[in-house]
């Protein structure tokens, strides 16, 4: 699939942006680990509240279990294609991105529940490679189109669609992948009770 989405990452960016501010304002107001369906409780109607209170917990669980599985794939994806780089005549086959994918998520399972200590350090260590990689591929690949580089009007205005679906659903597709990167607004709710008390107001200011 190849698609110049520009416009799809902005889409994508400032819909996010509403989202993280929409949260913000609820957790300056309501600081609480429960996070939505505590904010739901909050608003709704009395007699509604257990009802929507539920289904909007359902919905957040819901999203992280769908969250956890696409990192599992996105990250068995990326180990499949880099043997598939660093070995020319390696065949992949589903199989053994099936298990590559089962590996990934027991290694994050066994430092979620047991390497606790160590989140610290590899979120750290994350941020920096995922920084440091951006900023290197967006030079090399300057670099190595330079100086055919393509017109301002090309690239935020033509719109390629080789996926073979129509151009509306291809850019609802495209949007995932952009907002992929951009999800995960509400775990500073969900991480209140993590914070000393004294805390709590700075915690909650920092996402207004």
């Amino acid at each position: 699939m190849s698609l110049l989405s520009t416009d799809i990452l902005l889409a994508a960016g400032v819909c996010n942006l509403c989202l993280a501010v929409s949260l913000a304002e609820f957790l300056s107001a309501y600081p609480t680990a429960g996070g939505q369906y505590h904010w739901v409780a909050v608003i709704s109607w009395e007699k509604w509240v257990p009802l929507l209170s539920w289904i909007t917990g359902w919905i957040n669980t819901s999203g992280w279990i769908a969250l956890v599985a696409s990192g599992g794939l996105l990250g068995s994806q990326l180990i499949v294609g880099i043997i598939s780089l660093m070995n020319p005549t390696y065949v992949a086959q589903r199989w053994h991105q099936f298990l590559i994918y089962i590996g990934y998520n027991i290694v994050a399972f066994l430092v979620n529940a047991f390497m606790t200590g160590a989140l610290p350090i590899i979120t750290r260590s994350a941020f920096i490679w995922s920084i440091t990689g951006f900023v290197i591929i967006s030079i090399t690949v300057l670099a190595c189109a330079s100086p055919g580089y393509s017109s301002a009007e090309f690239v935020f205005t033509e719109f390629i669609n080789e996926t073979g679906w129509p151009d509306g659903i291809a850019w609802l597709l495209g949007l995932l992948q952009a907002g992929l990167g951009l999800t995960g607004f509400d775990a500073v709710a969900h991480s209140m009770f993590l914070v000393p008390q004294s805390l709590h107001p700075l915690s909650y200011r920092s996402t207004d």
